[in-house]
């Protein structure tokens, strides 16, 4: 019976770094008795420090289902990691088609060199290991830097953990990973409050302020306004039946993340500025915010969602660089 691989293709952000000296690879064990997991640069003599696309590949899986599930539970704790660490990739969800062969080269180039061709395609690629194949694909600032002792150390630590991303973080990790490849301060805050707004729930208000909607609902719904207000009136009401996003967000951040402090803030203070200048950015509010207000809150948010996203991890100093 073939073995498996499973590989998954990550292009990175100019923003960080992770330094492994010369070699393009880093091996990052799955546990006893499993196959190991490699973090490359993709081509053997290309070091992983200046690589743009890092790929994470793993041989030597019995099937696809155990590859496959295997590669989605591995990459979450990579990309807990990857969020310690504040290094942007995109793990597949807003990348587009990288393009490739057709079935007829592919065809060819089998028949004509042995050679099994894959194209490269975004997310997760499980495929038999042998023969090895070739993937074919088409493609048209300042960085934090990290050694590759740093990364293998928080793996280890974050694989101990066994702390499974929610569905949530999945999406809070895709929003925060995306703004760092905007250019724009105001793109990369926006995305970023998009991320943490993504992992708040609102809780109920309480009894007596829900009663006390629903009977302004029951007075609307019995007034002679307009259908069309009536209707929106009573849709604006019924969201007040939940805590506000702004109480929610200050809750959460306190809860998650106690006494650290952005900006010079505490947690829940730094999350209401956030809000705020959210709030002018995205309704046009006048004056708008000052493009130096909205880069120290990108910075801060971009810091705050690290820890976050880190979960366990958070509390984990980051080891000190060797090599």
């Amino acid at each position: 019976m073939p073995g498996f691989s499973f590989r998954i293709r990550l292009p990175k952000a100019a923003s960080g770094v992770i330094d492994a000296g010369d070699a393009s690879a880093v091996v990052l064990p799955l546990g006893h008795g499993l196959p190991v997991m490699r973090l490359t640069s993709g081509a053997e003599d290309t070091p992983l420090k200046v690589a743009d696309t890092l790929y994470v590949v793993s041989d030597g899986w019995p099937d696809a289902d155990t590859a496959g599930t295997a590669a989605d539970k591995h990459l979450g704790v990579l990309m807990r990691v990857l969020a310690r660490m504040r290094i942007g990739v995109d793990s597949g969800s807003r990348q587009a088609g990288s393009g490739g062969f057709t079935r007829w080269l592919i065809d060819k180039v089998w028949e004509e060199q042995g050679l099994r061709v894959i194209n490269e395609r975004p997310g997760l690629m499980v495929y038999e290991s042998d023969p090895q194949p070739v993937f074919a694909s088409m493609s048209a600032t300042g960085q934090l830097g990290y050694h590759a002792n740093q990364l293998e150390a928080l793996y280890a630590a974050a694989a101990a953990f066994d702390e499974a991303l929610t569905t949530s973080e999945a999406v809070a990790l895709t929003l925060y990973n995306a703004a760092f490849f905007e250019k724009s301060n105001e793109a990369r805050f926006i995305l970023r409050m998009m991320s943490l707004e993504s992992l708040l729930k609102p809780a109920p208000r309480s009894k007596e302020a829900a009663a006390c909607i629903e009977e302004l609902s029951a007075h609307v719904a019995a007034s002679e306004l307009p259908e069309a207000d009536r209707e929106s009136l009573t849709a604006a009401l019924g969201g007040l039946k939940q805590e506000s996003i702004r109480r929610t967000g200050r809750l959460f951040v306190q809860h998650t993340l106690g006494e650290r402090q952005y900006a010079e803030m505490k947690a829940p203070s730094f999350f209401s500025h956030c809000y705020s200048i959210r709030s002018r950015l995205v309704h046009g509010g006048i004056p708008l915010p000052l493009p130096q207000d909205v880069s120290g809150a990108a910075a801060g948010l971009e810091l705050m969602l690290s820890d976050i996203l880190a979960g366990q991890l958070r509390d984990i100093p980051l080891p000190q660089a060797s090599g």
